[in-house]
C-alpha cells in the first residue's frame, strides 16, 4: 500500500502513492543499508556544584534501492478527506501495469540527555521513475523535533510545504494488549510511517556491528565516544496493527540478508 501527499491533483496523486508502494515493495525484497551510529558520554566533576552528565546519540544511515522494473495491477483505491490518495497494489509478473524505478533513503536522529531529553531528527526519500510517467521523480523530507516539524514534497523539481498537525483518522481494527508501540498520525499517514521505519532501525539488533571506543580525561572532565558502523542488506516491511484515537499502532518486520 502506498499513500500520497495531500493537495496535489488526482493523477499525480495516483502516480505518487504507486511509486511509495513501490517503494515499501522494494524494501520488502532487499535493500542495502549503511549506518552509523555515535554514543557520546561526558562526565564532569565540579567542587562548588552538581556533577554535570551529558548523553547525545547521532545516528545516521542510508538506503539505497538499484533501478528495478516491478509489473503490477492496481487492486484498490481511496482518497482521503484530505486528498491523500492510498492505492494497494499486487506485484507479479502478469500485473498491468509497469514501472522502473530506483530510490535513496537517508535519515539523521539526533538524541541528547541532560535535564531533559530533546531529539530533532531529518529524513529525505528520492524516487526516480525511468518510465514515460508524469511523474519523473519526487522526494519528500521532514526535519524537526516534536514542537516544530517542517514537512516538504517536491515534484518534478517543483517544491510544496506541507501541512502539519492537521490530520485526523478513523480508529481501525481492534486495539490488543501487546500493541504497545504507537505512533501519532496528526502530521499524516506518509510521514509517521517513514519516521516509524528510523524508530524500528535504529532500535533494532543488527549482527556484525564494528564496534569503536574512544576515552578521553580532561582534569575533571571524562568523554568516552562509542561508534558502531554497520552495512549489510536487509529486508523490511511495515506491519500495520490498528488505529486508535488517531495514533497508529504497528511495527517493522526486519530480516538481515547474506
Amino acid at each position: 500500500m502506498g499513500t500520497s501527499d495531500p493537495g496535489l491533483c488526482p493523477e499525480i496523486a495516483r502516480e505518487q502513492a504507486i511509486q511509495r508502494a513501490l517503494f515499501l515493495y522494494s524494501l520488502k525484497r532487499g535493500t542495502h543499508m549503511s549506518m552509523l551510529t555515535d554514543y557520546f558520554i561526558i562526565n564532569q566533576v565540579a567542587t562548588n556544584m552538581n556533577d554535570y552528565k551529558h548523553e547525545k546519540m547521532m545516528v545516521m544511515a542510508t538506503l539505497h534501492s538499484e533501478p528495478q522494473t516491478y509489473s503490477f495491477s492496481v487492486i484498490r483505491e481511496h482518497t482521503s478527506i484530505y486528498g491523500e490518495q492510498f492505492v494497494w497494489l499486487t506485484v507479479n509478473s502478469q500485473g498491468k501495469e509497469q514501472r522502473t524505478l530506483s530510490s535513496f533513503y537517508e535519515f539523521m536522529l539526533s538524541t541528547s540527555q541532560e535535564s531533559h531529553e530533546r531529539q530533532e531528527e531529518r529524513l529525505s526519500l528520492s524516487i526516480r521513475c525511468d518510465n514515460d510517467s508524469i511523474l519523473k521523480n519526487h522526494s519528500f523530507t521532514l526535519k524537526g523535533n516534536k514542537e516544530k516539524l517542517i514537512i516538504s514534497t517536491q515534484i518534478n523539481d517543483i517544491s510544496l510545504p506541507l501541512p502539519t498537525d492537521l490530520y485526523l483518522y478513523k480508529d481501525k481494527g481492534t486495539l490488543l494488549a501487546q500493541e504497545k508501540k504507537e505512533y501519532p498520525l496528526s502530521s499524516g499517514y506518509w510521514s509517521t510511517l517513514l519516521e516509524s521505519l528510523n524508530d524500528a532501525l535504529t532500535n533494532f539488533d543488527f549482527p556484525g556491528v564494528t564496534i569503536q571506543e574512544v576515552f578521553e580525561s580532561y582534569q575533571d572532565t571524562n568523554q568516552q565516544l562509542y561508534r558502531e558502523k554497520n552495512c549489510c542488506s536487509l529486508s523490511a516491511r511495515p506491519v500495520i496493527l490498528s488505529i486508535q484515537n488517531n495514533h497508529i499502532f504497528l511495527d517493522w518486520s526486519i530480516q538481515t540478508i547474506q
